[in-house]
Parts: C-alpha cells; sequence; structure tokens
C-alpha cells in the first residue's frame, strides 16, 4: 500500500510556532537557497517506487546516570552524560548519539503532529533528536548535512501506553518553562512501535536559523496512547512559575512544502 507524507523540519524553543508566519520577515534568519522557507501551503511527498534497504536499530537502554527532564517549549528530556543512547543502520553511515526527545502536540486530539501521512494528522509527534558521532560535539555535527538525525514517532488515540505513562508522571515536577528534574532509568526504545519500516528524506530545523543537517526519520506504524495521556501534556505552561500562566497546546508546525525533497522508504 502506497503512503503520501508530508515534511516537516525541527522546531527549537526560541521561536514560538504561533509566530511562524513572521518568521520570513525577521532579520535574524539567514536562510540558504535549500531551506524550505515557511509558506501555508501543503504539498504532499509520494513513496511509492522509492526503496531504501537498512533496519534502524535504537539501543535498548537509557545508560547515562542522571539526564534531565525540562520544560520548554518543545524539550522533553536530555542526557547531559557521556553515555548517550545509539541510533544504528537504515541510511546512517556512522552511530548518532541521542541529544534529546521531545514532543508535538496540539489543543485536541485531531491535531499535533507536524508530518502528515496522506493529509492525516496525528494526535502528537514524538521526536527523538541524535547527533553524528563522527563529530566532536552537537555543535559541530549542526554545520554537516549529516550531522543530525531525527526519528518520528506518531502518537494516535485509542488504548493507553504504560511505558509512555512513566515520562508523563515525571510532568508534574517541571509544570513551567524553565523546571528540570533528573529523570533515570528510562529507556527510550520503548516508545518505539512493533514495526520499524520507515520514511526518511533530508531537511531542516522548523526555525532560523533552519540549519539543513537533519536525516528525518519518520516511523511508519504510530504507537497508540490515551486521551487521558495526551490531555496530560496540556497541563505543562510555555510560561515560568512567577508569569502568568500560558498553557502548553500548540507547539506543532504546519506541513511545509517539498521544495524538490525525495522521500525513501524502508518498505514496498
Amino acid at each position: 500500500m502506497s503512503h503520501s507524507l508530508t515534511p516537516v523540519t525541527l522546531a527549537a524553543p526560541k521561536w514560538p510556532h504561533a509566530q511562524a508566519k513572521s518568521w520570513q520577515c525577521t532579520p535574524e534568519m539567514k536562510l540558504s537557497k535549500e531551506v524550505m522557507v515557511m509558506r501555508p501551503e501543503q504539498c504532499s511527498l509520494g513513496s511509492a517506487g522509492l526503496y531504501l534497504r537498512g533496519v534502524l536499530h535504537p539501543n535498548e537502554l537509557l545508560e547515562s546516570k542522571a539526564p534531565i527532564l525540562r520544560c520548554g517549549i518543545d524539550s522533553i528530556l536530555q542526557s547531559k552524560e557521556r553515555r548517550e543512547p545509539m541510533l544504528r543502520g537504515g541510511p546512517l553511515a556512522a552511530p548518532y548519539r541521542l541529544r534529546q526527545f521531545h514532543l508535538h502536540w496540539g489543543s485536541s486530539d485531531d491535531h499535533g503532529s507536524e508530518h502528515s501521512v496522506d493529509g492525516v494528522k496525528y494526535a502528537a509527534e514524538l521526536h527523538l533528536v541524535h547527533w553524528n558521532s563522527k563529530y566532536n560535539s552537537y555543535a559541530t555535527a549542526l554545520k554537516h548535512a549529516d550531522g543530525i538525525a531525527v526519528v518520528g514517532v506518531f502518537l494516535k488515540i485509542g488504548r493507553e501506553k504504560g511505558e509512555f505513562q512513566l515520562l508523563l508522571d515525571a510532568l508534574d515536577k517541571i509544570k513551567t518553562k524553565g523546571k528540570e528534574a533528573p529523570f533515570n532509568n528510562f529507556n527510550p526504545s520503548c516508545l518505539f512501535p512493533a514495526c520499524r519500516d520507515y520514511w526518511t528524506y533530508h531537511g531542516s530545523f522548523t526555525t532560523p536559523p533552519c540549519e539543513e543537517c537533519i536525516v528525518w526519520l519518520l516511523l511508519k506504524e504510530p504507537i497508540t496512547v490515551s486521551s487521558d495521556q495526551i490531555a496530560k501534556l496540556r497541563t505543562l505552561y510555555s510560561s515560568a512559575e512567577n508569569e502568568p500562566p500560558v498553557p502548553l497546546v500548540r507547539n506543532w508546525r504546519p506541513p511545509q512544502p517539498i521544495k524538490g525533497r525525495i522521500v525513501k522508504a524502508s518498505f514496498k
């Protein structure tokens, strides 16, 4: 069965998603000709006939001693230890180290994902951000076309997922912007679906300066979570503790034009 996938770029906390239309007018933006400029129209990508061999191999355990759970625009967990989880296989020529993972969600269950498949949006989208281990740091990796690999996992509404609840239970410690809390012994691969089929394409960050350095890997099969679990994400705030409360309910980007990008699939 063929599908169409709509691309997106990765978000950074500095640039509010609600102001996306004004980004192209911001003086700080230094867009190259290859960057996907933000436009309101949507363009789908067909994956038929493009097949890429290779299986993704996420590590089995987050071995870092003290990863940090943080509340921000989209960041949930960031590892500050030396032994980051690794991602291998598929189109990746080298192992990639897990830097952080975060989620995007909307104000209701019918939207929130930053990619759409056959025009269908999911309730949320999980991004696991990795950097190429052949470079000496994350900052250096950002300067190279193969520097970053982001695994995207769709979340659809259905039965509650116990592994996802482990993360949600910790959110009460980081309700407001800037809050941090230790988050130990978590296995990121428990949030992967059983099927590892994926689409892949080269893209960029969603926000200025929109570095063209991401290998996107979108898993075909979504994971299932309950409506109550997604609602828990909406209890976070994008405002600091001493500021007027601003619920964090829209941290996703609309789908963007393809701009000549080619999407490949690991399945036929």
